[in-house]
């Protein structure tokens, strides 16, 4: 057995890369080398100390080599990093969580969390003035900030770079908060959690708001509160329609935030509502190109990145500033690995929640049946929002959703085999 100081060191290590590695897309290869290479010698620590079998042998050749030739050819690094990646974490969160405590496991992630969201609050209220991570933006990113900084033109950005992935960070995190001991603490992070997510203005986070709390009512009604509590219903519903009407009377930027929300979507309805234009042109671009392809290259795929060296290739613009990425992981992951790729991968996540919605009732404490329910939503507003931009892209994301998947993943085989 692994002692436990082994594993909160690998832990802590994954929570920084989390939250304050940003963007991955921006990262050099030499560098993603160095990120999969210390992913590699934790989960050689973790094969070697759990005595090796001869099916682990194989995977330890498969690391080694794969490291090896990536220092030889980075261009094929560029193409296994992906799936490497993915790979190594599950393996790694699997043992880790496995191999320590829940309440050190909950207290580091609390911990991650209410650090990043007062970092997100500071830059917030100095708008902009206060950011530590902007020595690692991409210069594009600084030329547009140096316009906005001290203005109310300013768009929240953090570690993650992009207003639209921090949003989503602060949504996904944003219920785990309540999970905290300190009353003041919890209130305060919960309120400026809330307040950011709202002033960030953006759609996907105002949808993957709602689709957290239909999932929250659903298995609060099924599971916590079997007895049909009427009392209990009508306190929700008036606790929600007062923070409506809060909204109502709050201003941002000299408008209610009510209004901003609604002007948000109601834009989409423009016929030359940029966002939606791009998506949409975006995914009928993407699409064509692959059913372009041969059924073989249909089924399996076409390699990593395929979509984005495609149109470099052929210099074909998918949106009106030049870039050539798809803002759809689904599409990109259906050029890169096929229908049969795609359909194993959402099968996968698809069982691990049926699976922990099934076994999550069977959790004795409180505590560990919310943690579990919160990551279970969190899955979910995460398969829902990379269909609004490529996770290829986005480190943070990708290995926050690989967590979460191994930690219900992890509970679902603790609690089968506990009763």
């Amino acid at each position: 057995m692994i002692k436990f100081n082994y594993s909160k060191l690998a832990l802590i290590y994954q929570f920084i890369i989390i939250f304050f590695l940003g963007a991955w897309y921006k990262n050099s290869i030499q560098f993603k080398i160095f990120l999969i290479s210390i992913d590699t010698i934790i989960s050689l620590f973790y094969l070697y100390k759990n005595n090796l079998s001869r099916s682990d042998l194989k995977k330890v050749y498969i690391l080694i080599t794969t490291v090896l030739v990536s220092l030889f050819l980075p261009s094929f690094m560029n193409r296994v990093s992906f799936i490497l990646l993915i790979l190594q974490k599950l393996y790694i969160f699997n043992h880790i969580i496995n191999d320590i405590k829940f309440e050190y496991l909950l207290s580091v992630f609390l911990q991650f969390i209410v650090l990043l969201t007062f970092c997100m609050g500071l830059e917030f209220i100095s708008l902009g003035q206060f950011n530590p991570f902007k020595t690692f933006y991409a210069p594009r990113v600084l030329l547009d900030m140096s316009f906005k900084v001290g203005t109310p033109l300013y768009f929240l950005r953090s570690s993650l770079e992009h207003p639209l992935i921090t949003s989503i960070v602060l949504v996904v995190t944003g219920p785990f908060l309540f999970l905290l001991e300190k009353k003041w603490l919890r209130y305060v992070c919960v309120f400026l959690n809330i307040s950011l997510i709202f002033f960030i203005q953006k759609r996907t986070a105002y949808i993957l708001v709602s689709i957290g709390v239909v999932c929250f009512a659903l298995y609060y009604l099924k599971y916590i509160n079997r007895r049909f509590q009427l009392n209990k219903i009508t306190s929700v519903i008036f606790l929600m329609t007062l923070f409506i009407i809060a909204l109502s009377f709050i201003r941002v930027q000299g408008d209610y935030v009510l209004n901003i929300i609604f002007s948000k979507f109601s834009a989409l309805q423009d016929a030359d509502s940029f966002s939606l234009n791009n998506r949409v042109i975006n995914a009928k671009t993407g699409l064509d190109v692959i059913f372009d392809q041969n059924v073989i290259n249909i089924f399996i795929g076409n390699g990593y990145d395929f979509l984005p060296n495609f149109f470099e290739q052929y210099n074909v613009y998918v949106i009106r500033n030049g870039f050539y990425v798809i803002d759809n992981t689904y599409i990109s992951f259906l050029a890169d690995y096929g229908m049969i790729g795609l359909f194993l991968v959402l099968l996968y996540i698809i069982n691990a929640i049926r699976k922990s919605m099934t076994n999550i009732y069977k959790i004795k404490s409180k505590k560990e049946q919310l943690f579990m329910l919160y990551s279970i939503i969190g899955i979910i507003n995460l398969m829902v929002s990379i269909a609004f931009f490529d996770i290829y892209a986005w480190y943070t994301l990708l290995t926050l959703l690989i967590f979460l998947i191994s930690v219900v993943t992890s509970y679902c085989k603790f609690h089968s085999n506990k009763f």
